[in-house]
């Protein structure tokens, strides 16, 4: 400012000249010298904006982490419920608590300009996938994958980089999946998505269940068992596991984070929920999986995965020919076993699960009905003789007598019991079952669920109320309404309890949108 002062003045002719009318040369200089201030104040302001939030907010959150707050253990207390005991109560009294305030951290930069392009990892695999490449697996399948030829390229670019890199030339992601067939089936899927978003090799632990992988489906495109005598699953890196109590240390990693960065070792994912959710609210991935994917994560990723061995498929389809050819099917999946529920099927609740299928369908005079039924003990087949085909509607099971999946056997009959169940023209599931979960993501269309009655209304569930998501609770297992989903994708079970209130990138559209996900789980 002063320079140009004084260029201004030598313009001038000095104080004792008569005054003229400044040259161009100082004129220019002025110009020059108002940029360069207006460029400072910009750097200054930008350098404000960069760094100094951080300390605010460091400054804040100590003064009020001053102030008396709820424990760990208080926050994730089970909610207290008040349930009418009279005969012909339905609904179910939930004593809600106020949602505790929440200060959101500021965030450091706008993440969103750093959306990563998933595609742009596999560019020289891409440059290798031709038409030779692609697989019969694809080649069958060819109305599916026809809209989500981006997707197909990319997992056949996955491919090409798995089969080429051996277990000590790159990162690995080992699975170690925990719980029943379809809770492992689930984290599998959960692992793989990660390896394709980190670009890691998946392997998937096949020990520790009543069955081997290898006796239900066929490797994919790649050698996903990665079995090597010389060198035994990955023990090393970090590992993803379910917490003992919220908020959930990786929720700010999957949620928020470059995962590139966040998980660049080795990764061990030793758990039993679908995590893929958080994931797929990343904002630096949340465009390009919702350009590659349109919608549906779990239905083409669980397709590409869980190919039926030779024998797994060849039961389906002739039961399919046998049973459900030139016939209405309603699939009905009745979860009842002590293990799940303490509340044993009524009358009333098996006429709950045929009417809500029967609503469903616009079925003609003319055409044969017929309910497939997937229970999971013997006396409910017992039961669904008795009550869903009293009136002589045809009712069958599953081929051979009921088997509990504690063995090989009763794994595959369990597995075959899905595949029928995504062959159906209805679909009504269990709520908070996981099994339904597979069936009706393999199917990729709406189906219904039996679920208890929400009381309160929609609303965002208070944060201290583990048990319950958005008002309802997790274990909906008391069969009181019948509901059509909006969506075919497994439910997130632990979404709004693990943390995600207290993560950097939290927005509230997050829990209200992952609502239809798990409105009724």
């Amino acid at each position: 400012a002063t320079v140009s002062v004084l260029y201004w003045r030598e313009a001038r002719g000095g104080e004792k000249k008569k005054m003229r009318p400044p040259t161009r040369r100082p004129r220019r200089v002025l110009a020059t010298n108002i940029f360069l201030i207006l460029l400072v104040m910009g750097v200054y302001f930008w350098v404000i904006s960069r760094f100094i939030p951080a300390e605010v907010n460091t400054r804040e959150e100590k003064s009020e982490s001053e102030q008396p707050q709820t424990s760990v253990k208080q926050r994730t207390s089970k909610p207290v419920e008040t349930q009418d005991t009279s005969e012909g109560s339905e609904e179910l009294e939930v004593e809600q608590t106020p949602v505790p305030t929440t200060r959101r951290v500021k965030k450091k930069r706008n993440v969103w300009k750093k959306a990563k392009n998933i595609t742009k990892l596999y560019e020289r695999e891409a440059g290798e996938v031709g038409a030779e490449d692609d697989s019969t697996f694809f080649a069958d399948s060819e109305e599916f994958w026809e809209d989500r030829k981006d997707l197909r390229k990319l997992l056949l670019s996955y491919s090409i980089f798995h089969e080429k890199t051996g277990l000590n030339t790159a990162a690995t992601l080992t699975v170690k999946p925990v719980g029943q067939l379809c809770n492992r089936l689930m984290t599998i899927i959960s692992g793989f998505f990660l390896s394709l978003l980190t670009k890691k090799r998946l392997v998937v632990e096949d020990t520790g269940f009543y069955a081997s992988f290898t006796d239900l489906f066929k490797n994919p495109d790649f050698d996903w068992l990665g079995k090597n005598p010389q060198r035994p699953y990955s023990t090393a890196g970090h590992t993803i596991r379910n917490p003992p109590h919220p908020p959930w240390p990786e929720t700010e990693r999957l949620l928020c984070s470059n995962l590139s960065k966040a998980y660049s070792a080795d990764v061990q994912l030793n758990m039993n929920q679908y995590i893929i959710p958080y994931m797929e609210w990343n904002p630096y991935y949340k465009k390009a999986v919702s350009d590659i994917f349109k919608g549906d994560v779990f239905g083409p990723l669980a397709r590409y995965l869980f190919r039926p061995t030779d024998h797994m498929a060849r039961l389906r389809d002739e039961f399919v020919s046998k049973n459900f050819k030139g016939k209405t099917v309603i699939g009905l999946q009745v979860r009842s076993g002590g293990d799940f529920t303490s509340n044993a099927m009524t009358a009333k609740d098996w006429d709950l699960y045929k009417t809500c299928g029967d609503a469903s369908l616009d079925i003609a005079n003319d055409e044969e009905v017929v309910y497939f039924i997937a229970t999971d003990t013997e006396e409910s087949r017992k039961e669904a003789l008795k009550h869903v085909g009293r009136n002589g509607e045809k009712v069958i099971f599953g081929p051979g007598p009921f088997l509990r999946s504690n063995n090989p056997k009763g794994v595959q009959m369990a597995l075959l019991d899905v595949l029928l169940l995504a062959e159906a023209d209805s679909l009504v599931t269990t709520a908070w079952s996981s099994f339904g979960y597979m069936a009706a993501g393999l199917r990729a269309a709406p189906h219904r669920v039996i679920t208890d009655v929400n009381p309160s209304g929609d609303r965002p569930v208070p944060a201290s109320q583990e048990q319950f998501y958005m008002g309802v609770p997790h274990k909906s297992d008391k069969r009181m309404a019948c509901k059509l989903l909006p969506t075919h994708q497994p439910c997130f079970h632990k979404f709004a309890n693990w943390g995600v209130r207290e993560s950097s990138c939290y927005a509230p559209e997050m829990v209200e949108q992952e609502m239809l996900n798990g409105r009724y789980c």
